[in-house]
């Protein structure tokens, strides 16, 4: 089975009912467009749900995999669990070992989950509300390689899931940049602007290897934690192409969050 959906999802706690009760962190919007990718998800029948999430289990030097039986977690009211493909993963790190991609495996003790923290939680619970969340493989993308390493990774996704039997997608969790306000916990800075309307163009007009090339200072001042998860989604689009169908941004509080869901492009 080919590689069935791709979504860009943020994962402010806010997104989630129960979890922050200020409504100035919110957003209408941004909340409609989260569930209409699970519903999109839904329309996919998924079998596997790999999702690459920047505060995952995050290790230096290499690209962590989740390898125990589950995962889970609790948001504000919410609590969540899901099973992990190990299966998935197990071909996922044969195929990084074979390209010299630096990947582990990550586990817990015999029968114990894995903690679901807020960047798989997020988009996990909005899956889970139109009923498409399927076993998951949870990458939490190293920063220390470079986005190129992402890239390969992406690569290396795309190619496995082309031939696998299940029908696979996938779900880049980020964030934008996270200096949009003065009082807010990392501060101002006008390149969160830049950074962020940038992102949202790159996307709409379909021109994924320009994520590649943001400027690193741009980066330090802006703070994102997307750059990585996108590298990783445009090394998929590199192998099996798709083109943006929707975007959605807001800025509800300190950093802002792009919603983007991906058609397939056939042959």
């Amino acid at each position: 089975m080919p590689l069935v959906f791709a979504a860009v999802m943020p994962h402010g706690g806010a997104l989630v009912p129960g979890v922050d009760d200020d409504s100035e962190h919110s957003s209408t919007e941004l909340t409609a467009a989260m569930h209409e990718i699970g519903r999109s998800a839904a329309s996919a029948r998924l079998d596997a749900l790999i999702i690459a999430d920047p505060h995952g289990i995050g290790l230096d030097g290499a690209h962590s995999v989740t390898m125990a039986s589950r995962m889970a977690g609790t948001l504000g009211l919410n609590s969540l669990e899901a099973s992990i493909d190990i299966a998935l993963a197990e071909t996922l790190l044969s195929e990084t070992d074979e390209r010299i991609i630096p990947a582990v495996g990550v586990t817990a003790e015999a029968g114990a989950a894995l903690p679901m923290e807020w960047g798989t939680f997020v988009p996990a619970w909005f899956l889970s509300q139109a009923d498409a969340l399927a076993s998951i493989v949870v990458i939490c993308p190293t920063r220390s390689r470079g986005l190129h390493s992402c890239v390969a990774l992406g690569e290396a996704i795309a190619d496995l899931a082309e031939a696998s039997e299940k029908r696979i997608g996938f779900i880049a969790s980020a964030d934008n940049a996270h200096a949009h306000q003065e009082n807010g916990p990392y501060g101002y800075h006008p390149s969160a602007k830049i950074f962020d309307r940038s992102v949202v163009e790159l996307t709409k007009a379909n021109d994924f290897e320009a994520y590649l090339d943001f400027d690193q200072t741009l980066m330090d001042e802006a703070l994102p934690d997307s750059p990585w998860q996108l590298a990783i989604l445009t090394g998929i689009f590199r192998v099996v192409p798709f083109k943006t169908r929707v975007v959605t941004y807001d800025c509800p509080s300190y950093f802002g969050m792009m919603v983007a869901g991906f058609d397939r492009i056939e042959a």
